[in-house]
């Protein structure tokens, strides 16, 4: 079973107590500024879930949610963002550059637990999906090595990055 990692970037707190309460199994790293959390991404391998507060001053939120659509390394990270009860506007805006979930204010321990439960189920579900089908690449690989060898030049253009792991 996968670990997941989670970063949290929130200013508030209270925001940051919850969260630490709520989701105290997972070891969230908790930041209070977007600089922190910039940061935090770059010391931190393999952050899964990023609670990201569209709250942070300097309005900070969405320059950080634009970095990581952009950024090859971290564009598999599941962002869910946090807004206020009235933030409609923000919500929209945060979903178009890539949140997977919004979660309004003020939060709620065991719905907060619950939603994230749900994506670090979904992530260990999406992983064992891309093992599987790595598992089913490699074994075609090697049924057309054996059974072909003269086929060689188009296991290469079907079949690159197999390659380079056995070899």
């Amino acid at each position: 079973m996968m670990a997941i990692k989670i970063l949290a970037a929130t200013a508030a707190e209270a925001d940051r107590m919850t969260i630490q309460e709520a989701l105290h199994e997972y070891c969230p790293i908790l930041v209070s500024s977007a600089q922190e959390a910039f940061r935090a991404l770059e010391e931190q391998d393999g952050v899964n879930l990023l609670l990201l507060d569209l709250d942070l001053p300097g309005d900070k939120g969405f320059p950080l949610l634009e970095f990581l659509a952009g950024n090859k390394k971290l564009r598999r990270m599941r962002p869910i963002i946090i807004t206020g009860p009235d933030a409609a506007d923000k919500e929209s805006k945060g979903l178009a550059l890539g949140a997977v979930d919004c979660i309004h204010k003020p939060l709620r321990r065991e719905a907060l637990k619950a939603r994230i439960d749900l994506h670090a189920a979904l992530l260990q579900a999406q992983q064992a999906l891309a093992k599987q089908e790595e598992n089913k690449e490699k074994l075609t690989f090697e049924i057309l090595f054996e059974q072909a060898p003269s086929a060689l030049p188009f296991l290469i253009t079907l079949f690159p990055s197999t390659l380079e792991r056995l070899w």
